[in-house]
């Protein structure tokens, strides 16, 4: 009898649970029983995470819709999900969760041998180097012998079909030489948080109704890929809809197994060639439910009109905060989750007063390759979602730390001219040499020394802005009154720290100092005109509706 783990029964997905804290390994029908009892599901990838709480909700959508937001309700107040549904469900696609199946092995292709087409099983992890891949985190090589338990492997394989970039890729005779990226990769995926592993969980059930085109327009029978009897072919083709998106195939793997030196079956090897691509014309725009998008608007024919947004080196993600709670015509699509969230406050089904965290996860690759990976959380107001006051006082917040940013970088400027060119050469004619300035400029950092300085004061902006609310004489509210003229502050004291920070290390002698004194009296003009734009002397900061 060939070696069987099962995902239904064996313990895999690591759980944090709500009582203890402690990291438990739990069977996806353990999972899915106690949700209500786990804090959180919480793999050391946030691809991994991402990629196993998406594996839950397509199962979950499979059995519970929701069709409507009334079904959703009753499930909410339930507190759990029908386990004598979903154990019906289970025990009938029960093989189809053995990741070691002769014929169906979990989200892989039976009839490939990994023995010819394998490749490391390091392949599928991206924090591990494998062949000409860059070493995000550890200094693993291809002949060290890397391997993993059929527990661990599970979760990469899942979050492999989710995020692999593409590129070259092993492949049969006649196949194209590479393959397109899965559908999660280069993008910001977002996941709204609960309280328990069930709250998470419901937060980001989406409504689901194949008949009613929601929350896309299916293309025949939709199902996830467990219950497809065909083999996945290396093709392009559109989704059948929202599960079989869930479950997208965009690779045809196939674990191989020996015993390491304890005796333990361990994964050591992987085939993994082309799978599943979509075709010309779908986007994940309009079908994606976890992902903000904005329009190119001179879009080149090939590329995407709606790239979703991404995380970007240097760039904290915050600052596109806007995408993610506001959608605006034409211009920028926040996540239909968001929007379905909105739906359920509307309905009273959800506070209309709650916070929640809300968790970003991505990877940013190029030409195929991994360069870094990273999560974040931010607090959600959900009166963020539907105040247009609201979101004007947080569009002002944001416009007072980019008018910062564009200060600290005219300083760093005009300092790095200073140095490169000194004043007498100015008095004469004798302009700076411009690749040099841009040299010391980029140097400088202003970027790296004032963003993250404002992630902490960021956050807690977030939650008092909700709060700091007021209505006015002529009606409507108004926003930040007292939280906006804070941030301001802040904003202009970090600002300043920032360009401290940046010329602790020069000289201050001769030209020097001249330059720091010239670039430090002009941040100080931009950075208190920026201030005094928005909140005036003493001024209360009106941003109202009617």
């Amino acid at each position: 009898m060939s070696y069987s783990f099962n995902l239904v029964d064996e313990p895999w997905i690591p759980c944090i649970m709500s009582s203890s804290g402690e990291l438990v390994h739990k069977s996806m029908r353990d999972t899915l029983e106690f949700a209500p009892s786990i804090r959180e599901v919480s793999h050391a990838s946030p691809l991994v995470t991402v990629a196993l709480l998406r594996l839950l909700l397509a199962v979950l959508h499979r059995n519970f819709g929701p069709e409507s937001k009334e079904r959703w309700k009753e499930i909410w107040d339930r507190g759990a999900w029908d386990i004598a549904t979903l154990d019906s469900y289970l025990e009938k696609w029960h093989e189809r969760f053995n990741l070691f199946d002769e014929k169906h092995p979990f989200y892989q292709v039976g009839s490939l041998d990994p023995e010819k087409d394998g490749v490391p099983i390091s392949k599928i992890v991206m924090e591990v180097s494998c062949g000409n891949n860059p070493t995000l985190f550890d200094h693993t090589t291809d002949e060290s012998g890397f391997s993993l338990m059929p527990s661990e492997a599970a979760c990469y394989l899942i979050a492999h079909q989710a995020f692999d970039p593409g590129g070259l890729i092993s492949r049969d005779v006649g196949e194209p030489p590479s393959a397109k990226s899965a559908p999660l990769a280069n993008a910001a995926v977002i996941l709204i948080r609960g309280e328990s592993l069930f709250s998470t969980l419901m937060l980001n059930f989406h409504r689901y109704d194949p008949v009613q085109g929601i929350p896309f327009d299916t293309h025949g029978v939709d199902t996830p890929a467990w219950e497809r009897n065909e083999e996945t072919e290396p093709q392009d083709r559109f989704p059948t809809g929202h599960l079989d998106y869930l479950t997208w195939q965009s690779r045809r793997l196939r674990l191989m197994t020996t015993c390491d030196s304890d005796g333990r079956k361990v994964v050591f090897k992987v085939a993994n060639l082309r799978g599943n691509g979509f075709p010309k014309g779908f986007t994940r725009h309009k079908n994606e439910t976890m992902m903000a998008f904005a329009k190119r608007e001179k879009a080149l024919e090939e590329s995407d009109p709606w790239p979703p947004i991404v995380f970007r080196e240097g760039r904290v993600l915050w600052r596109d905060s806007l995408a993610f709670f506001q959608s605006l015509n034409g211009k920028r699509t926040r996540p239909m989750t968001l929007s379905w969230l909105c739906e359920l406050v509307d309905a009273g089904y959800v506070p209309r007063t709650a916070t929640l965290p809300l968790d970003i996860f991505g990877i940013r690759t190029s030409k195929a390759k991994p360069l870094f990976w990273r999560q974040e959380r931010v607090p959600l107001a959900l009166s963020y979602l539907e105040d247009e006051a609201l979101l004007s006082a947080l569009t002002i917040a944001l416009e007072i730390a980019e008018g910062a940013g564009r200060a600290l970088r005219s300083a760093s400027r005009k300092l790095a001219e200073g140095i490169v060119a000194p004043l007498h050469d100015e008095a004469i004619g004798r302009p700076a040499n411009r690749d040099q300035v841009s040299v010391i400029e980029s140097g400088f950092g202003a970027g790296r020394h004032f963003w993250p300085r404002l992630d902490i004061p960021f956050r807690k902006l977030l939650v008092d802005l909700a709060q700091d609310r007021g209505l006015m004489a002529g009606g409507g509210w108004e926003y930040g009154t007292r939280s906006l003229p804070k941030w301001a502050e802040v904003v202009r004291t970090m600002g300043l720290e920032a360009f401290r920070e940046i010329i602790g290390g020069l000289d201050h002698l001769g030209r020097t100092s001249k330059a720091v004194a010239i670039a430090e009296i002009g941040l100080q003009r931009e950075l208190r005109g920026i201030t005094s734009r928005y909140v005036g002397r003493g001024k209360t900061l009106e941003v109202a509706h009617a």
